[in-house]
């Protein structure tokens, strides 16, 4: 009788074992799922969000949130996770060099043909890539010829500059973005009258310009405020305004892995950026 009871005691403590062996594999696994490596050249620093953005070497652009920011012009590799609104939280940081020649991909949300800029964006950006004409004098009607239009997606090839912006040698348009695309911006203005909320044009308000965008009435307008730094999914309007498919906060790695600020699409399709990345 006692050794029955011996047996089944070993039995219960195997089987025990084997389900907490089990569950910390399971774990083990989850973690490594969710886990992401970012490796390319620092190309912008949004101060709103506490981010910085990667550009790897096929161009696509990488938002990552972090306590310190590396320099612009340095080549990184990062352990990250990815948070809620689809940009990723820093784990680990390390600088391995540095690059002034990079390739961006995004598309294009705003221009400015007068001064030769235009903005970029992408998910957890939209940064500021100047024409490169420093050394040459250029005519509005030159600039107007070459800058990329709105809605378009693009390639740039050019290098790192010290204000935040990249200097563009060469713009390729590889199409028109229909589908919608992602642009980052700090709210400016909410007219509730118009549904409509302004957001300054880049992310860091460089430019000194604004957007508008147009909220459905699917979405709650009321989630936003005025200062609050927001990625939204949007389409282009003929008329030139956006119109809101979907939103999330990106204020901080808070803001952005905060489920109760998602709302509509948030543009996580195939073509979304949520893939492990490349190497630098």
């Amino acid at each position: 009788m006692h050794g029955l009871r011996r047996r089944a005691a070993g039995l219960l403590g195997r089987g025990v074992l084997l389900s907490l062996t089990s569950a910390a594999a399971f774990m083990a696994l989850a973690g490594a799922a969710e886990a992401r490596v970012v490796s390319g050249t620092v190309v912008h620093h949004n101060a709103r969000a506490q981010s910085f953005v990667v550009a790897e070497r096929t161009g696509r652009l990488v938002a990552v949130h972090a306590g310190r920011t590396p320099r612009l012009g340095r080549t990184v590799v990062v352990s990250a996770r990815r948070l809620r609104n689809g940009t990723f939280a820093a784990r680990r940081v390390q600088v391995t060099g540095r690059r002034s020649r990079v390739r961006l991909h995004g598309t294009v949300s705003y221009v400015d043909q007068r001064r030769g800029i235009f903005t970029l964006s992408s998910r957890g950006v939209s940064m500021l890539v100047r024409q490169g004409h420093r050394r040459a004098r250029i005519t509005a009607a030159r600039f107007s010829a070459t800058m990329p239009p709105v809605g378009s997606s693009v390639i740039v090839d050019g290098t790192v500059g010290a204000q935040g912006e990249v200097e563009a040698e060469s713009v390729e348009n590889t199409g028109t973005d229909t589908g919608g695309f992602s642009v980052e911006g700090a709210i400016v203005a909410i007219d509730t009258s118009t549904r409509t909320l302004t957001i300054s044009a880049d992310d860091n308000s460089q430019s000194g310009s604004t957007i508008a965008v147009v909220v459905s009435t699917t979405l709650d307008l009321s989630k936003f405020t005025v200062g609050q730094e927001v990625e939204l999914q949007v389409t282009l309007q003929p008329d030139g305004t956006y119109l809101l498919q979907g939103s999330a906060s990106d204020e901080g790695v808070q803001g952005a892995d905060d489920q109760e600020d998602l709302q509509g699409d948030q543009g996580d399709g195939p073509s979304s950026d949520s893939g492990t990345q490349t190497d630098n």
